[in-house]
């Protein structure tokens, strides 16, 4: 059985960035129920959407609505130091700080200040020399999160899986920080079945991009369903994604400035 949510992802701040909402089918405890023998949940997604932000809310508040006495934690792939929304982060054009992100940090940061959840940063800050010490910088930073804990942490969806996710960057010998955890995480890709949008950036390219219907989504409907591929246990299918663009727009360049 499921139920819709609609998730929370505006406040009346004259000052605030537009945040769209979006309703998603969010599942119950008893769909949820093979993933919570686990250590937590690592989600895979594609940034800048508006539906995951909202599925990981909609995930958060079934898990505390009937909460088996374990403590939540939840983990953003953003630097440690930026959960505050005026951190430079969210002036950034990536799809992780996009308007529908600001929106989760605000709902997330509202069940801490009611202490019903710890909100966590994961992303180093500092510089890395290659992308392996940078997955096992964010392995560390999750592998911190006290073990009694139930962990929810979203990423993008290379860093979320737990084994060969080279469907996604065919590096020899690249583990992604999903498979370098101690924990015992569910890992849960979040993939849509119809042509789809999300804001990313592809270098220095940020924009919306069409997205083809996910191959791991083919044939299922929506919802979660075992998959076992690509270090992934299940995959959560959405029936399309829609871009959210980023919390604020990129400065306009100076006159006489360089491109």
């Amino acid at each position: 059985m499921k139920r819709p949510l609609l998730a929370s992802l505006a406040l009346a701040l004259l000052c605030s960035p537009p945040v769209r909402a979006a309703a998603v089918d969010c599942p119950d405890r008893e769909t949820l129920a093979p993933l919570l023998n686990r250590d937590g949940l690592f989600l895979g997604e594609l940034h800048g959407s508006v539906e995951v932000p909202a599925l990981v809310e909609c995930l958060v508040r079934t898990l505390l609505a009937e909460a088996g006495g374990r403590r939540l934690t939840v983990a953003l792939e953003v630097p440690r130091d930026a959960l505050d929304e005026a951190h430079p982060f969210w002036r950034g054009q990536d799809g992780r700080a996009s308007q529908a992100m600001v929106g989760l940090l605000r709902a997330l940061k509202s069940l801490q200040a009611q202490q019903r959840l710890d909100l966590i940063g994961f992303a180093p800050p500092e510089a890395h020399p290659d992308q392996a010490a940078y997955e096992a910088a964010m392995a560390r930073e999750l592998d911190r999160t006290p073990p009694e804990s139930f962990l929810i942490a979203l990423a993008g969806n290379f860093h979320a899986s737990g084994g060969d996710a080279g469907f996604i960057a065919p590096t020899a010998g690249l583990r992604p920080a999903g498979a370098l955890l101690q924990r015992r995480m569910a890992h849960v890709l979040v993939a849509y079945r119809e042509a789809s949008e999300s804001w990313f950036c592809m270098g220095s390219d940020c924009k919306v991009h069409a997205l083809k219907p996910a191959r791991s989504a083919a044939g299922k409907a929506p919802g979660l369903h075992a998959l076992g591929e690509n270090g992934y246990d299940h995959v959560f299918v959405l029936p399309r994604q829609t871009a959210s663009p980023p919390a604020h727009s990129a400065p306009e360049p100076r006159p006489g400035a360089s491109p």
